[in-house]
């Protein structure tokens, strides 16, 4: 083919891969999941030309699965994207055979536990959770935004099945880990504080809840001014358990 006549080295083509790569991770970090689609898609099939049968231990071609899968779960292509997520897992359970916690181990492993939440497969997902989480205290220790993630994941499920209790200490350890790396004011500990105040009006916490919920407002108004999804969504919320306080005090009376 032309290509060949052009790149005859294979260290050229495999820095291709790479530059395809790298520019569908850029693509997906401004949320062109098309264009970041069709640069995995470049570099899978450079890759598969260039390593043939050895294609189930490369760890390109397992990152590029694992992009494609996650790209398919966003556009709630679910079944595509579990074809994709399994496929990284064979790789990557090739070449870590003795490295079980790897970090790209525990990471699709964490994938396929949200395809299967999306999906409302709540067993499934339930020890792929723990999996992951296990995995990523293993390898990083407590103050990791990786782990901070697993427990905020984990919390997520436990409260959508009803296990308040359980989800309670998991969501605050992961608002604690994220104060720590990040400061107060960032989005993703305003997100925490949204998700325990959702979790603490389930629980009949209502006065806890109304200071988280006030909270998160306070660092998204300071990040992103009046008018932000994220700060309307952290209203309606505050809106519904002002509505709950209001009749609870009604039936007191």
């Amino acid at each position: 083919s032309t290509y060949k006549k052009i790149y005859p080295n294979n260290d050229v083509t495999l820095l291709l891969v790479e530059i395809y790569y790298i520019k569908g991770e850029i693509a997906k970090a401004k949320k062109k999941p098309q264009f970041a689609l069709n640069f995995y898609e470049k570099a899978l099939t450079l890759s598969k030309q260039l390593f043939a049968n050895k294609s189930d231990y490369m760890l390109i071609n397992g990152l590029l699965y694992n992009a494609i899968g996650e790209l398919s779960r966003n556009e709630h292509n679910y079944a595509n994207a579990l074809t994709y997520y399994e496929k990284a897992l064979v790789i990557f359970k090739n070449l870590y055979k003795n490295c079980p916690n790897h970090p790209n181990l525990s990471d699709v492993t964490s994938n396929i536990a949200m395809l299967f939440y999306s999906q409302g497969k709540y067993m499934e997902a339930l020890p792929l959770f723990e999996s992951s989480l296990e995995k990523r205290r293993i390898v990083f220790g407590t103050y990791h935004s990786s782990v901070a993630q697993s427990l905020n994941n984990y919390a997520g499920l436990l409260h959508t099945l009803g296990k308040y209790h359980e989800a309670l200490p998991m969501y605050e350890e992961s608002l604690a880990i994220k104060s720590k790396l990040f400061g107060q004011n960032h989005t993703d500990v305003a997100s925490s504080m949204n998700n325990l105040g959702l979790l603490l009006k389930a629980l009949g916490k209502y006065t806890e809840a109304l200071s988280y919920y006030n909270q998160a407002l306070l660092i998204q108004r300071k990040l992103y001014g009046s008018n932000h999804p994220h700060i309307a969504s952290t209203l309606n919320n505050k809106a519904s358990l002002l509505i709950s306080m209001q009749q609870q005090l009604q039936a007191k009376d």
